[in-house]
């Protein structure tokens, strides 16, 4: 997959130099001052990474170069303001849209500054140059977009307030679920892929029977490892658990060429079935280990909950503000799969004992991923587990 490899911006406000950024596939950690371009270094690479320029007209910066390496080779984009995208600049906090007619042009006057910065690719590439790069981004505003957009706007004061607090944490609830459920569900689908090569397997071999007689003399799978992983995917296979008996076969395969093979050949791709749902059971190993009195259950079908000490289930609209940054970051790191996930001021609402924390159970769950964090959090720096610290 495509991974982040160098970033150079220029006219940043205050910056006589252009700033130039190179990146580890692994854990990259942005440390400067209020002002220095980290929120701005995210957001470009985040626009490059979709082509869409929009969330960069209100950005003081001149150009910017992104390259993104990919399969071994290395494809530029890079972006040039032009005068008609920098005058939207102008249209600040104090500009007077009070009448429709001043709304509607200065949406006509964003929509044409879009449509004037555009990314430009260039280099040997795969990738086409509209398309659209994988990866995971979590900006500043994360939990305010929720409320400007699914917030009820009531105009009832503190009714209102009520309201989108109400409306906000169903949303934040149901963005965890169906995360949760989309990433299971495909963890399901190559768990059921898996099964049904080791049956077609199975039944080519009993077919032919030369197969048998190559491997008959083959070391045997260690009995206890037999055991448990012949055991978990006969009782994981609803069609194989009415009609085979894990027992009967672990007593025989011993002597048993057969049964030898088919022992085998289970265990082999029980082995890969654990290994793909490796990266799940970290992420409910991470979160616990920093939950306090809670702890998360991800045993039930495409279903993430959270239960008290007492293992009564807790809405997770009901979790703290802290908590919900804390899921939201982790589950976001586990889907990322092995891509890039940008994270601007991972500190915010954490405790600084899960700041400390925070790098490093993300780089536990997926160790694939590229990581690339903002911050201003000594506690997050001060754990930086190995990564690349980048003063901006």
């Amino acid at each position: 997959m495509a991974q982040l490899a160098m970033a150079r911006l220029a006219g940043l406000p205050g910056s006589r130099k252009p700033l130039r950024v190179t990146f580890d596939p692994g854990l990259n950690i942005l440390w400067g001052m209020n002002g220095a371009g980290k929120t701005t270094l995210l957001k470009i690479l985040h626009s490059a990474l979709t082509t869409d320029t929009a969330p960069l007209l209100r950005l003081a910066f001149s150009s910017a170069l992104i390259d993104i390496a990919h399969h071994g080779s290395l494809t530029t984009r890079e972006l040039q303001r032009s005068g008609r995208s920098q005058e939207v600049l102008d249209l600040d906090d104090s500009s007077d849209l009070s009448s429709y007619r001043d709304i509607e042009l200065a949406r006509l006057s964003i929509l044409e500054a879009t449509q004037a910065l555009h990314w430009v690719q260039r280099g040997p590439s795969e990738i086409r140059s509209e398309a659209l790069i994988p990866h995971r981004y979590l900006p500043v505003s994360r939990i305010f977009d929720f409320r400007n957009r699914f917030g009820r706007r009531t105009g009832r004061g503190a009714i209102g307030e009520v309201l989108d607090e109400v409306e906000y944490d169903r949303v934040f609830a149901e963005q965890i679920q169906s995360l949760w459920s989309e990433y299971h569900a495909n963890a399901l689908h190559q768990t059921r892929m898996a099964q049904q090569e080791a049956v077609n397997q199975i039944l080519g071999s009993l077919l032919s029977g030369d197969d048998f007689l190559e491997d008959h003399d083959m070391d045997l799978v260690p009995g206890d490892d037999a055991r448990r992983l012949v055991t978990d995917f006969v009782r994981s296979n609803s069609g194989l658990r009415r009609h085979v008996s894990p027992k009967r076969i672990l007593s025989e395969y011993e002597t048993n060429p057969l049964l030898n093979r088919v022992v085998r050949t289970i265990t082999s791709v029980q082995q890969r079935i654990e290994q793909s749902l490796a990266p799940e059971n970290r992420f409910q190993h991470a979160l616990n280990s920093l939950l306090s009195r809670k702890h998360v259950d991800i045993s039930g079908p495409r279903r993430l909950v959270v239960r008290s000490e007492a293992n009564e289930e807790i809405p997770i609209a009901s979790l703290s503000s802290g908590e919900k940054q804390l899921m939201r970051i982790l589950l976001e790191t586990l889907v990322a799969d092995n891509t890039p996930v940008l994270v601007d001021e991972p500190e915010i609402s954490l405790h600084v004992d899960w700041q400390a924390r925070l790098l490093e159970a993300m780089t536990f769950i997926n160790p694939d991923a590229q990581v690339i964090v903002a911050t201003h959090s000594p506690e997050i720096v001060g754990n930086g587990h190995g990564g690349r610290l980048i003063e901006v």
